[in-house]
């Protein structure tokens, strides 16, 4: 090869270094240590599994959750081939938001729990601690995750009880919208029938490969935004009251203000992969609780 092109293509790799090294260098300051640690010294995992840009993402102090930023924008929600209540498939656009990365896991909870405590509201407690099924535990008037679930989803919590966490951290339950928004990977352009995939296998824990187990959070690979079980593991409670779709466009759209279910999204580890799908659609009673239902928490982007 030419010594002229030599010495040109090294030059241009030199710079293209250099310049990375400097960007790094100037947003250090604005990422939290947990985040430098999770996202840095583990770089492979972030370039395999979240080819979104990982500096988006912020460290929550209070929570102890990772919250992923995600760009508004407009998409179609619903599905063509889906189930009736699927349809119509109709135009909705949203503002910036972020969700956390994961499901909130026990000893998340247990923060929450240790300081408001167990409150009953309506018909039933935010958490059913009395349930066999349920990985948190008081001890002296404390609450723990029972030893080697700290990082579980929590589940047997009611939709007041997700509501009750989201609002102590300063969030909200997502919207129906947000929530298939961020599955769909939608600011990115991306359609897959699965949170990040077209193999449900790859991204989901579901009735074929759960074993009829819950299993820890992010032990499947992210979506593109870097969200994780967004398909499978446990159904996810959502902000909105459940109502049939309608054709209009919508402007972050808050649910019907007529019902009394609430919508839960993502399918479980109980389910068959049709329920796992990003649009499909399922709901609840709000005093419900289950071994296999959660929630993450969603806030206004900063």
């Amino acid at each position: 090869m030419n010594k002229k092109i030599i010495v040109f293509i090294s030059v241009v790799f030199i710079l293209v270094v250099m310049s990375q090294l400097s960007y790094l260098k100037s947003h250090e300051s604005n990422l939290s240590h947990d985040y430098l640690t999770e996202n840095l010294m583990h770089s492979s995992f972030v370039l395999k599994q979240n080819t979104y840009n990982p500096y988006q993402n912020f460290y929550d102090s209070k929570t102890h959750c990772t919250m992923i930023r995600i760009k508004g924008g407009d998409f179609k929600m619903g599905s063509y081939e889906g189930r009736t209540n699927e349809k119509p498939v109709h135009r909705v656009q949203l503002d910036d938001f972020m969700l956390s990365k994961t499901e909130i896991t026990n000893n998340q909870f247990c923060v929450f729990l240790n300081i408001l405590g167990n409150q009953q509201e309506q018909t039933s407690y935010w958490i059913d601690i009395l349930d066999k099924d349920c990985m948190i535990e008081i001890i002296n008037k404390v609450y723990y995750a029972k030893k080697g679930y700290e990082n579980y989803p929590v589940v047997e919590v009611s939709w007041y009880g997700a509501k009750a966490y989201c609002n102590w951290a300063g969030g909200s339950l997502p919207t129906e919208a947000q929530w298939e928004y961020a599955a769909k990977d939608a600011c990115l352009g991306e359609t897959t029938v699965y949170a990040g995939s077209e193999n449900i296998d790859d991204i989901a824990w579901y009735e074929k490969n759960s074993g009829g187990k819950i299993h820890p959070v992010a032990k499947k690979k992210s979506n593109v935004l870097g969200l994780h079980d967004m398909s499978g593991n446990v159904w996810e409670w959502c902000n909105d009251l459940y109502a049939p779709y309608g054709n209009a466009f919508v402007k972050n759209p808050q649910g019907s203000s007529l019902g009394t279910n609430r919508v839960l999204r993502g399918g479980s580890l109980d389910n068959f992969a049709v329920f796992c799908r990003s649009s499909s659609r399922n709901y609840d009673l709000p005093h419900y609780s289950s071994f296999d239902v959660g929630f993450r928490l969603c806030k206004i982007s900063l």
